[in-house]
């Protein structure tokens, strides 16, 4: 269930009533800033912590190679079923 067009206009009437046309602008406006302000900082402890997405297409760093697999070197899910394994050997 949603919010219809009536019960939205109902709702934006109260609060025209409530508030006053002057005063929803000033609230429209104070919503307005603390939105922006919420995305830039949560974009700026995003790149601080490093975790820089690829949508800056202005980034001129080198990106990073996955380096090849060296002969023995397992994989994390390799040894965590391995690791399975025995734990379910143990209990038998």
């Amino acid at each position: 269930m949603g919010v219809g067009p009536w019960q939205l206009a109902v709702i934006v009437l109260l609060l025209l009533v409530l508030f006053g046309r002057s005063r929803l602008g000033e609230i429209g406006r104070g919503l307005g800033e603390g939105v922006r302000a919420f995305r830039k900082s949560m974009k700026d402890s995003g790149e601080a912590q490093g975790n820089d997405d690829d949508d800056d297409p202005d980034d001129d760093r080198p990106r990073k190679r996955a380096l090849p697999r060296q002969p023995g070197v397992e994989s994390r899910r390799h040894v965590m079923a391995k690791r399975r394994k025995a734990d379910d050997d143990e209990r038998s």
